[in-house]
């Protein structure tokens, strides 16, 4: 099967949620004034990700699809800027190897 190349990005951004993403199903996130496919990093770990909710967006697969997971808020991003570092993951360990 064909396999597409993800290039994984260097900086912890995070979009917003437009369309839900679940484990078997393409979702759309709003990400850098774009809308984007996007499919869950890990699809075993995590149930549904819903419309309006921020997710940390880790890298992008070809060229329209984004690998995403969700986020703990610990402060809320404005809707116009969800570029900044200001969350905190929590689901699987996942922030301890972001912060490192």
């Amino acid at each position: 099967m064909f396999e597409r190349e993800i290039e994984w990005f260097a900086q912890r951004l995070t979009g917003r949620v437009e369309m839900e993403v679940t484990p078997y199903q393409l979702g759309r996130v709003q990400f850098q004034g774009t809308s984007w496919f996007a499919r869950l990093n890990d699809p075993s770990y995590y149930d549904v990700i819903r419309a309006g909710e921020v997710v940390l967006v880790l890298g992008r697969e070809g060229s329209t699809t984004l690998i995403v997971m969700p986020i703990d808020i610990s402060v809320q991003a404005s809707d116009n800027d969800h570029t900044q570092d200001n969350h905190r993951p929590t689901r699987n360990g996942w922030w301890q190897w972001l912060a490192s």
